[in-house]
């Protein structure tokens, strides 16, 4: 076994023109660049988040401009349509439902988008946490995505999965339904195991645009599952992993940052 003493470094720190009071120092910043990569490689924690969390690059899905087609079907409210009735289906921000699909509608447990902009001919009954029953009722477009227990009266919890395209860093959404129940947002990343779950309680339909629920995970989260009895999401936002480039730079940055200010001895001069 090779033994280093510090007599040692100090003897190959001279014949490469560097101080022993140098040495030291290197060393240390090396230590710390070795510490700052242990943190920076090491396992990631989930966290629950708040909205201010989110970035400048975050993306917003308001689940708004859905029309009936080949995978999106009416309902008998004309201002609530079905989107996934053949396979998953994915939304303008590129998110994608992928559970329950095929979607088994509205009244059968399933998932479904009320768009006011699509008119009010129905309304959402939400008992002691008012009715959702125009756009103003919605945080802060006319669509949100929802699911209830029709099947078993309200009494059973249902869940609906969206999946990213890649992954994200964090996630989250405002969410509200029936009184003393509560939402649950799962996490998982494209492995399809659970990274964390976060659960919040049901307000009143007028605070719905402050009840947020998120989940950070700096390791990448791939797909959420959100599950209540009778509920309703809006603004889902997430924000993008950087690209494997952007790391990089912050490798190098630091290994810069562990190597700058070595002194420079021009060869042959006296030290």
């Amino acid at each position: 076994m090779l033994k280093i003493t510090k007599r040692r470094i100090d003897t190959i720190l001279a014949g490469r023109g560097v101080t022993a009071t140098y040495g030291v120092l290197l060393m240390k910043r090396v230590f710390l660049g070795t510490v700052l990569c242990f943190f920076l490689a090491g396992p990631a924690m989930a966290f629950s988040i708040t909205p201010a969390a989110l970035g400048s690059g975050a993306i917003v899905e308001n689940f708004e401009g859905l029309t009936v087609g080949p995978n999106v079907g009416a309902s008998p409210f004309g201002n609530i349509l079905e989107p996934g009735i053949t396979g998953p289906y994915t939304f303008s921000s590129g998110v994608t439902l992928t559970a329950p699909v095929p979607n088994p509608g509205t009244m059968n447990n399933g998932v479904f988008v009320q768009d006011f902009a699509l008119g009010n001919s129905a309304s959402n009954n939400w008992a002691g946490n008012g009715s959702v029953s125009s756009a103003a009722n919605v945080p802060s477009s006319t669509a949100y995505l929802g699911a209830f227990d029709n099947i078993g009266g309200d009494t059973q919890p249902v869940s609906f999965r969206l999946t990213f395209a890649s992954d994200v860093l964090a996630v989250g959404a405002y969410v509200t339904g029936i009184p003393t129940t509560n939402v649950r947002l799962d996490a998982y990343n494209a492995s399809n195991n659970l990274l964390e779950s976060v659960t919040v309680g049901t307000v009143p339909v007028s605070q719905w645009g402050t009840n947020f629920v998120g989940i950070e995970q700096s390791a990448g989260i791939r797909s959420v599952v959100f599950t209540a009895i009778d509920f309703g999401i809006a603004d889902l936002t997430f924000q993008p992993v950087p690209e494997a480039s952007s790391a990089m730079l912050l490798a190098v940055g630091i290994l810069g940052l562990v190597f700058a200010g070595r002194p420079r001895n021009p060869r042959g001069a006296n030290t």
